[in-house]
C-alpha cells in the first residue's frame, strides 16, 4: 500500500555565502520523499536567514507554521538536517515542535537525523529532538565567538579583517 502522508518540505541556508546550499537540500528532501512515498504539499524556504530568528523574520518557517495550524492536512515535515529547522533555544525549540503538534503533524523526517515521532507516543523523540536542536544553538554560538575572537585578533595583529578592499 502506498504512503499517503502528506509533508511540508523546508529549505533554510543562512547566509548568501551557501549558495549551492539550497539546491543540496532540495535533493536530500526529495530523496527522502521520494524513498518514503511522502506527498509533497509545499515547500518553504529561508534563504539567508538564521534558524535564531523567530515569527515573521523567518517568514518561510513561519508560513510552514501557519499552513500546518490553518489547513491541518499536514502529516509531516521532512527537512536535510535538524539544524536547518532551528537554531532557537530550547524553550522556543519545544514551543514549535509543541504547535506543530497539536497541528496534526506527526513527524519530523530529516535526511541527517532520520524520522522522529511527535505524537504523544514519541515525546521521548520530541525531548531528543530539543536537546539536538539545542547542541546545535550551542555550537553556532561557539562558533560565533571563536570568529569574531580571531577578528580581534587578527585587527590587533594589524591584519585585514573585513571583505574585499
Amino acid at each position: 500500500m502506498k504512503n499517503s502522508n502528506r509533508v511540508l518540505s523546508y529549505i533554510r541556508m543562512s547566509s548568501d555565502k551557501q549558495k549551492d546550499s539550497p539546491e543540496y537540500q532540495r535533493q536530500q528532501v526529495g530523496k527522502l520523499v521520494a524513498e518514503n512515498s511522502y506527498r509533497q504539499l509545499e515547500e518553504m524556504t529561508d534563504e539567508g536567514i538564521s534558524g535564531w530568528k523567530r515569527g515573521r523574520n523567518r517568514p518561510g518557517f513561519y508560513r510552514l507554521r501557519e499552513r500546518a495550524e490553518e489547513c491541518s492536512d499536514v502529516d509531516g515535515i521532512v527537512c536535510d538536517d535538524l539544524d536547518r529547522f532551528s537554531r532557537a533555544n530550547v524553550m522556543e525549540t519545544f514551543s514549535d515542535l509543541s504547535a506543530l503538534a497539536a497541528a496534526g503533524v506527526r513527524f519530523i523526517h530529516t535526511a541527517a537525523q532520520g524520522y522522529h515521532d511527535l505524537t504523544d507516543q514519541g515525546i521521548g523523540e520530541i525531548i531528543k529532538m530539543v536537546v539536538d536542536i539545542h547542541g546545535a544553538h550551542e555550537c553556532s554560538k561557539k562558533l560565533g565567538r571563536r570568529v569574531c575572537a580571531a577578528k580581534v585578533r587578527d585587527a590587533k595583529a594589524g591584519k585585514w579583517t573585513g571583505g574585499k578592499p
